[in-house]
């Protein structure tokens, strides 16, 4: 059996206009068929995938040490996707890495998950599109 490793880091000085902290999911190994369950375990027990457990609003996914992904761990995606736009944020997937992105470019999901080169990045940019919709340009209230 392959393995995947996964960690969760929630960065407490970071934020939201809204105030929801943005979490990084860190994954490492094999995110596939062999690990599904694994994954999927793993995730409800961080609080990430699934009920009763409140997702993080704003996710984002570090896959730079991500060595395998198939059509199960992409549906894995797919659902902590699904899962933080239910809770009001978003997903985004962070790191340079050639195979997940020849992943989504195949399977025509590179519109579903914005990638970004680094966390960092990633954390920028989930600050900034917070805070343009908290205060769009025509000065109204954003609900």
């Amino acid at each position: 059996m392959d393995e995947l490793t996964i960690e969760l880091t929630t960065i407490p000085t970071v934020s939201t206009a809204q105030g929801q902290p943005i979490t990084v999911l860190h994954l490492t190994g094999t995110l596939a068929f062999d690990t599904a369950d694994h994954a999927r375990d793993t995730l409800r027990v961080l609080g990430v995938l699934g009920s009763p457990a409140l997702p993080p609003a704003h996710l984002i996914i570090d896959v730079e040490r991500l060595l395998f992904l198939d059509m199960a761990g992409l549906r894995i995606l797919l659902d902590l996707r699904r899962h933080s736009i239910a809770a009001g944020g978003h997903l985004a997937v962070a790191g340079g890495n050639d195979l997940v992105d020849f992943v989504l470019e195949v399977t025509a999901l590179t519109d579903t998950f914005p990638r970004h080169p680094t966390i960092t990045h990633a954390v920028d940019t989930a600050v900034d599109q917070a805070a343009v919709h908290s205060h769009p340009a025509d000065g109204s209230t954003a609900n």
